[in-house]
């Protein structure tokens, strides 16, 4: 969980600095990329691990 939470604090400063700060939006949009990451990342994890897990008990 701790690397999920740094690679989208990663993503979310990448982010940041792409967007056009002038738009009203932009703070619902960094917000938006964040959770989106954090939580894509935590799923990606899940499935690996499971995976992991399954093959390990398989060998």
């Amino acid at each position: 969980m701790l690397k999920a939470f740094g690679l989208s604090l990663i993503i979310t400063l990448i982010a940041f600095f792409v967007v056009d700060n002038q738009k009203p939006n932009t703070t619902i949009y960094l917000l938006v990329v964040g959770i989106a990451s954090f939580v894509s990342l935590n799923v990606i994890y899940l499935i690996t691990s499971r995976a992991y897990e399954k093959f390990l008990k398989e060998n």
